[in-house]
């Protein structure tokens, strides 16, 4: 702020992450995926929010959450009643995500257990 003497980086710091929990506390909206700490919910809510509105995403998060409340559920499911669930959302090549149902093939095969996997069926890695 103008007129105040120069912080440390220190300070800078501290004081920038004051500013911005300030700033959240007044301004975040409440979205169904803030309410959980469930990681699998906010996955979802992650895939599902690329290159889509918020507004969009929130009434196909819940509806999709009802259908597959669990990575058990969502991988027992089909792909073409995952793709349904997911109509209307646009870019199904999210859905359709290779590394996604590689995932979900993995968990099916292992019971969710991912030191059971091999590298057979690891999904692609990322580099």
């Amino acid at each position: 702020m103008p007129g105040e003497p120069p912080l440390t980086d220190a300070a800078w710091r501290r004081t920038f992450r004051r500013r911005l929990r300030n700033w959240y506390d007044r301004a975040a909206r409440d979205l169904p995926w803030r309410r959980t700490n469930n990681a699998y919910h906010i996955w979802v809510s992650e895939i599902m929010l690329q290159q889509t509105q918020v507004a969009t995403v929130i009434p196909y998060f819940e509806r999709f959450l009802k259908a597959f409340p669990s990575v058990a559920q969502l991988a027992n499911a089909d792909e073409q009643t995952v793709l349904r669930y997911w109509e209307g959302l646009g870019y199904y090549r999210r859905a359709r995500q290779p590394f996604l149902f590689s995932i979900l093939r993995n968990w099916r095969v292992t019971g969710g257990d991912r030191r059971s996997w091999n590298q057979k069926n690891d999904p692609p890695s990322s580099s």
